[in-house]
């Protein structure tokens, strides 16, 4: 990471996962998939990141899932779910 896209003046930088062991990076994956989905399939598919299936997790998913709906499919992310106690994939289906 650095101020030059030559690299110059780079520095190394190490994230490291939180207490629960989930990459403190977390909140910023969704942003980063979603725009390489959206890239890689022209626009036609959606991306949602589902943290978790609890209440967190279920207002996450409407609130990136319904801003794209018009799209023709999605992508439904659930790697590194906290858990919790609804099914969102099988709710959707």
């Amino acid at each position: 990471m650095g101020p030059n896209a030559d690299g110059k003046d780079a520095r190394e930088v190490t994230r490291s996962a939180g207490a629960s062991g989930i990459p403190a990076t977390q909140p910023r994956v969704g942003r980063g998939y979603r725009r390489k989905v959206d890239e890689l399939s022209g626009g036609k598919l959606a991306y949602v990141h589902v943290p978790d299936t609890a209440v967190g997790g279920w207002l996450n998913f409407n609130r990136f899932y319904f801003a794209q709906v018009g799209k023709q499919g999605a992508v439904i992310d659930e790697r590194y779910n906290h858990g919790g106690e609804v099914p969102i994939t099988s709710s959707i289906c």
